[in-house]
């Protein structure tokens, strides 16, 4: 039972998700769009602040913004590696302060995805308005090391006070109580009908499908993730899926050309075209160095795609080695050969056990479970 959220709600968002104009029309990055258009349905007004970023018109990521309730606001893009890149972030901060706070006061519901500038910002300021109620959704890996910019925003979450809500990615010991474990959203009740219809025909062949699906960078693992596969006898698997793009695609052509892997390259395709890729695959492999907990991996679990994933962040409370997927125990190229050789000795009858549990298990991960959690756990209506 949801509560009664007040006809006059206005929800004001603070992130740096991209959007930007064209034709008239605002498209932004679909996975938070499609968070807040959910959202809209209870708010007489959804106010959206993200950073503009007129280059990603060619990304297919990006869906256009349709609901009536979500207006947008613009902030100049701060990124770059060069050191002139870092000094125009600084630039920026009195003009972001400026617009964070001035919608700050017209606003008594906040959301704040964190980390990043804006919510750096955002974070000071929650401090000057006690009265409103601030709910901060941390992206990252709330335990894992991590960069001095992102541990310095984990620490100022952690001293903030009630009625301010943080989320976070696992559930931790000797957590403080505005801090709550919180599943993010990313399947629809007709990815849950549509799942169940999968997993109910999968079987486990004999020469499986595997499938990666992330950025092409370092930190996912991808390169040593094909170098493990190098060392697996070809005939064990069919055909290894790789959906994304990023700066190690001509590397990782390159290694695929070395080792004659049966690699193929889908570049970034829309939600329908990966859905086809889960419906083919057996497994997905990604062997981070560093998460949260990617939709990807829930999204698998929706559409009996048993998780071979590395032990990281809270990942090990959803995945448990051998019961539903394996934990791949570092980037190590050895690492990752051997939990491909664990998953190929799966027996049809494990399989099937194991990829319903996970259909099971992805409940949580709906936008209907999200909302929920929202109205009755996070806001004060």
């Amino acid at each position: 039972m949801l509560k009664r959220v007040p006809k006059d709600s206005k929800l004001l968002v603070i992130s740096d998700t991209g959007m930007f104009e064209e034709v008239g029309h605002v498209f932004a990055f679909g996975p938070v769009l499609r968070e807040l258009e959910y959202l809209a349905h209870y708010f007489k007004t959804i106010t959206w602040i993200g950073f503009n970023k007129p280059n990603q018109s060619h990304n297919r990521s990006y869906q256009k913004i349709t609901h009536q309730h979500i207006r947008t606001i613009f902030l100049k893009s701060t990124e770059g590696p060069n050191i002139t890149d870092k000094l125009d972030i600084l630039t920026q901060y009195p003009k972001m302060y400026s617009i964070i706070n001035n919608e700050l006061k017209k606003h008594n519901y906040i959301h704040v995805r964190a980390p990043s500038n804006p919510a750096l910002i955002a974070m000071h300021l929650s401090k000057k308005y006690k009265d409103k109620q601030f709910w901060f959704k941390y992206a990252g890996s709330w335990v894992d090391s991590t960069s001095y910019t992102y541990n310095y925003q984990r620490n100022l979450l952690k001293k903030l006070k009630a009625p301010t809500k943080v989320t976070v990615n696992g559930q931790w010991p000797n957590q403080e109580k505005h801090i709550l474990a919180f599943e993010n959203p990313c399947l629809t009740s007709d990815d849950r009908v549509l799942g169940e219809a999968m997993v109910s025909e999968k079987i486990f062949q004999a020469k499986p499908n595997y499938c990666f699906i992330g950025n092409l960078n370092a930190n996912k693992g991808v390169s040593p993730l094909l170098k493990a596969f190098a060392g697996i006898e070809r005939s064990a698997y069919d055909t290894i899926h790789v959906v994304g793009d990023g700066k190690l695609k001509d590397q990782l052509v390159a290694i695929t050309k070395l080792y004659q892997l049966n690699v193929v390259f889908h570049g970034t395709l829309q939600k329908s075209e990966v859905i086809n890729i889960y419906k083919t695959s057996q497994f997905i492999t990604l062997p981070s160095k560093s998460e949260g907990f990617p939709k990807v991996i829930s999204e698998a679990l929706n559409y009996g795609c048993i998780p071979l994933v590395t032990k990281i962040s809270c990942i090990d409370q959803y995945v448990v080695d051998d019961k539903n997927g394996f934990l791949i125990a570092s980037q190590e190229v050895n690492h990752i050969k051997d939990t491909i050789q664990r998953s190929l000795k799966l027996t049809d009858e494990k399989y099937d056990t194991m990829i319903r549990t996970n259909h099971a298990m992805a409940k949580k991960f709906t936008y209907g479970y999200y909302v929920e959690r929202i109205m009755n756990s996070i806001y004060d209506f």
